[in-house]
């Protein structure tokens, strides 16, 4: 998936679901879901 042709909507309290979504796929193409998901440290 190319991060850079996803278009994510603002997290706006309703839409959770389909944001973490799209938002953990584009952490991981760039290499950053670890940090994030606390698997490794920063």
């Amino acid at each position: 998936m190319d991060a850079s042709s996803l278009r994510i909507s603002k997290f706006d309290g309703t839409n959770f679901h389909a944001w973490k979504f799209k938002m953990q796929m584009v952490l991981e193409e760039r290499d950053l879901w670890e940090v994030v998901s606390g698997e490794i440290k920063a």
